[in-house]
């Protein structure tokens, strides 16, 4: 199994980028909320 570098890291960001907007749109939400 050869996994390349460049297509971990690409996974990586994408991955973080994605947590970090689910991350903000909730706390937006549960400001909203209360």
């Amino acid at each position: 199994m050869n996994f390349d570098t460049t297509t971990y890291i690409a996974l990586v960001g994408a991955v973080s980028v994605f947590v970090v907007t689910i991350g903000v749109f909730a706390f937006l939400l549960t400001r909203k909320g209360k």
